[in-house]
Parts: structure tokens; C-alpha cells; sequence
């Protein structure tokens, strides 16, 4: 059992894999051809078998009419005796076989109750009973019947061995003035002529109907085809959405676990930033007060108590001075801190008044001098995101120059990617150093300043080797804004 229904699944599967292979219009005209050949082939049939009765009936009607008109009234005599005087049999057969009807017709009987012959075209017919037939049946209660090639009955022997397509014509004789039926001619017609012109009309009603047919199939092949290229363009166009969303949806789902892990990162980072803030402001500014309030007690017991022992006497002003001077140190360290944290306004700034807004105020603080080069940067208001975050990548960047490479020639340029970004790079001709060495305190800044870049789309690169120098590469979307085409060089 299981092989065999292997075999056919063998079998009809290679078949339904080529038809879900084939276009929704080519399956549409393989069903609807097979459909209107199968209507055409039924209705074909049915109208043939409609044809085919109707021609036979108006021959058999024609013919019934002419037999009861012409032959009924000569063998009324059979109403009173069951024979046929000689004279009426000489009269049938004028009438039948010697008429155009007559050349017609190839066999003739007349039937008498009880399935007996009494006259034939046939002699050795006459005086035979045979068992009634259904048609004969119909035709002794008074209806004309007809059958088209019906000649496997023991009384058609004769008729068969003429290889002719006959037409068989029950005829009912009646009686004079409409009585019963005393008498059934039967006779055999020639349907050479009958069968030709029913092939003609079955062949004409196929050709018609095959017009008919092609031209529907035709029509609405025509509209399934249309229906299934626009089905097919919009397939195409759904296929690229999906996969359009589909990289999308990686996409996201990968900026979402780096945003998810840089967020955490600026979770560690933002607290190492609190402990340098406190580290510095331990050992900067509160180590500068605490001198100082040590300065104001030894003032304070100098001028309460007696010159100690060993000791020079104190100088009450130079110790002031020495004061003041701490403190101003240690305002000086607050005041440059407070400059680091703090960013200036930039609601209104373009791009390039933002880079050069941070270079300004690193000359400023620092006293140094950095070139400063910007290419066809976008002339609208960038957002302020990007702004905070072009502005703090070149404020670490100068500040590690300074802190790293004092001295060294240092370079800021920004201007239009290629492929659409914003490129800020800060380089410097100082000492280098290892990158692969991995990050420590020192690098904080920069650790941070990768995370804010990522964090709204951008990346950062650091190219450094000892003895050559160092290139911090920024890349972050700031829009698509008209660039500028002209350049501009600050240096101080």
C-alpha cells in the first residue's frame, strides 16, 4: 500500500509543482481552456442530440403525413379483414416503392395486432410475428415514432445487411373519420442526405461555439493577465518593502542593543567623571583652601601669643600674601573646571560657529594657537544635539593635545563626508601613542566622547602611533542641509 502511494505522490507532485510554478495568468487560461472545452463539449453533444431529434422528427413527421394521407385511406379494408387483396398490395406498392418517397425508402412493413406482418417490401417478412417493440408499442396507441439507426431488433436482419443509416418510421393508420388504430406501417428511409446534413450542423455549431469559446477565453485571459501583472508588480513591490523592513528591523534592533550598551557604559562613565571631578577638586582647589586656612591660623596664633622659640617672627603681610595667592590659585582651578563642564549658548549657532566657538574658547583658556579649517559644513542650525556633541568631541580633543603633546602643531578640520555625514578630525604632530594598549584615566574624555557620538548615530576613530602623532576621526548625520561651497580658515 505505502509503495503505491509513494508512486503517485512521485507522480503528482512534479505535476503541482509546475502548475504553482506557472503565473497566476497562465493557470487562469489552462483552467478557463479546460473549462469552455469541457462546456463546449457538452453543449456540443446536447445541441448535436437536439439537431439530430429535431431533423429526424420533421423527416419522420413529413413522411407520416404523406403515408396516413395517401396509403391509410387504401388499406381502411383491414378494419373489416386482417389480408391485403392483390389489388391493394399492387396499389402500395405504386404508391411506396414507384413515388419520390418511394425511392427513398428501402424497406416497408405493415403491422396488424399482435406483432404479425402482413405486408413487406421483404417477402419472407410477410405472415412473421416478432415480439413488439417499444417504438411499435407507442405507435398502436396512436403516436408517430421514430429511431435513427436503431437496427438491432430480429426483424431488422434485412435492413442491417444494407450498411445504409436508416431512419425507422412508425406510422399509426386510423381507422376512417378518426377511429382506432387498425394497422402500423413501418418503412426504412434512406438517411444518407439526413446524417450529411446533421454533420454539417454539428460541425457548424462546434465551429461556432469554438469562436464563441476562443473569444471568451481570450477576453478574459486578457483581463486575468492584466489583473495578475499588476498582482505580480505589487508582489515585487510588497517583497522589497518586507525586505526593506527587514533590514530595517536589524537595523534597529542593532542600534538598539548599542544604545541599550552604551547607555549602560555612560552609566560607569558618568560615575568615573564624578570621581575625577572630586578627585580633581580634592587635589586642586580643597588642598589650595586648606592651605590657606592653615596660613590663617598660624596668623592667628602669631599675633595672639608670644614669638616662639627658634623661630623667626612671623611677617604678617607676606603671610597675607601667601594667602591671597592660594586662593586665587584655587579659584583660578574652579573657574577653569567650571569652563570644562559648561557649554556656552548654542541654540543659535551654525556648525561652523559651534567648532569654532570651542576652538576660541580652548585659545582662550589655554593660550595656545590651533589652525582651523572648515569645508562646505551646512549653513542652516544644526540640532542641538549634534551641536553639544561636535562642540565636546573638540574641546577633549584639543584639551588631550595640550595635556599630551604641549607644544605640537595642532590642526581642526570639519567639513561634508562623502557619504552625506559631517568628518571632524583634530590632529596633532605630538610624541603618539600605543591604541592598542587600551584606555585609562587619561582617556576618559575620549571614552565618553565615543558613546555620545554612538548614541546619536556617529563613530569615532582614534589613529595614533608612538612618534607619529595622533587623528581623532569623527562621523555623525546632521541632516540633509545645503552645504556651503566656500571654506574658511581662522587661526589666532
Amino acid at each position: 500500500m505505502i509503495p503505491s502511494v509513494e508512486r503517485v505522490r512521485s507522480t503528482v507532485m512534479p505535476v503541482l509543482d509546475g502548475w504553482r510554478a506557472l503565473s497566476l495568468s497562465r493557470q487562469f487560461l489552462i483552467a478557463s481552456s479546460f473549462a469552455i472545452l469541457l462546456a463546449m463539449i457538452v453543449v456540443s453533444a446536447w445541441l448535436s442530440s437536439r439537431i439530430e431529434s429535431a431533423v429526424s422528427q420533421n423527416s419522420a413527421v413529413d413522411a407520416a403525413l404523406y403515408v396516413e394521407a395517401v396509403i391509410g385511406e387504401r388499406i381502411q379494408g383491414l378494419a373489416d379483414k386482417p389480408e391485403f387483396d392483390p389489388a391493394v398490395q399492387r396499389d402500395l406498392e405504386q404508391l411506396v416503392l414507384k413515388t419520390p418517397l418511394g425511392r427513398r425508402i428501402v424497406s416497408f412493413k405493415v403491422w396488424i395486432k399482435g406483432g404479425r406482418i402482413i405486408y413487406a417490401s421483404t417477402p419472407e417478412h410477410v405472415g412473421s410475428t416478432f415480439p413488439t417493440t417499444s417504438n411499435l408499442r407507442e405507435a398502436w396507441q396512436g403516436r408517430v415514432k421514430f429511431d435513427m439507426d436503431a437496427l438491432h431488433e430480429a426483424e431488422n436482419e434485412v435492413e442491417r445487411g444494407l450498411n445504409l443509416p436508416l431512419l425507422e418510421i412508425y406510422v399509426p393508420v386510423r381507422r376512417r373519420y378518426g377511429g382506432d388504430v387498425i394497422a402500423v406501417l413501418e418503412f426504412y428511409e434512406d438517411a444518407t442526405g439526413l446524417v450529411a446534413d446533421v454533420n454539417q450542423a454539428k460541425l457548424q455549431s462546434w465551429l461556432l461555439l469554438s469562436i464563441i469559446g476562443s473569444a471568451v477565453v481570450g477576453a478574459l485571459y486578457g483581463m486575468a493577465r492584466r489583473a495578475s501583472q499588476t498582482i505580480d508588480r505589487q508582489q515585487a513591490a510588497l517583497n522589497d518593502r518586507i525586505s526593506d523592513l527587514s533590514s530595517l528591523l536589524a537595523q534597529n534592533l542593532s542600534l538598539r542593543e548599542r544604545v541599550e550598551a552604551a547607555s549602560r557604559r555612560a552609566a560607569v562613565l558618568n560615575e568615573r567623571y564624578m570621581r575625577r571631578i572630586g578627585s580633581d577638586l580634592h587635589d586642586g582647589p580643597a588642598q589650595l583652601i586648606s592651605l590657606a586656612l592653615l596660613r590663617l591660623d598660624s596668623l592667628r596664633v602669631g599675633n595672639a601669643a608670644a614669638p616662639v622659640p627658634g623661630r623667626p617672627p612671623q611677617d604678617a603681610e607676606a603671610e597675607k600674601t601667601r594667602i591671597r595667592q592660594a586662593l586665587e590659585s584655587a579659584l583660578k582651578d574652579i573657574r577653569v573646571m567650571s569652563l570644562g563642564l559648561s557649554v556656552p549658548e548654542l541654540d543659535n549657532f551654525t556648525l561652523s560657529q559651534t567648532i569654532a566657538e570651542s576652538v576660541r574658547a580652548h585659545e582662550h583658556r589655554t593660550q595656545s594657537r590651533v589652525e582651523l579649517v572648515l569645508e562646505r559644513l551646512p549653513a542652516q542650525v544644526a540640532d542641538r544635539e549634534a551641536k553639544i556633541a561636535i562642540y565636546r568631541l573638540v574641546q577633549e580633543g584639543l584639551n588631550n593635545a595640550n595635556k599630551h603633546a604641549p607644544g605640537a602643531r595642532v590642526r581642526v578640520l570639519a567639513g561634508s563626508a562623502a557619504d552625506g555625514r559631517i568628518l571632524v578630525e583634530i590632529t596633532d604632530d605630538g610624541p603618539g601613542f600605543d591604541v592598542m594598549a587600551g584606555g585609562n584615566g587619561d582617556r576618559l574624555g575620549l571614552i565618553g566622547m565615543r558613546e555620545r557620538l554612538e548614541t546619536i548615530g556617529g563613530s569615532l576613530a582614534i589613529i595614533s602611533t608612538p612618534g607619529h602623532g595622533t587623528r581623532l576621526s569623527a562621523r555623525l548625520p546632521v541632516g540633509d542641509e545645503a552645504c556651503i561651497s566656500s571654506g574658511e580658515l581662522h587661526a589666532q
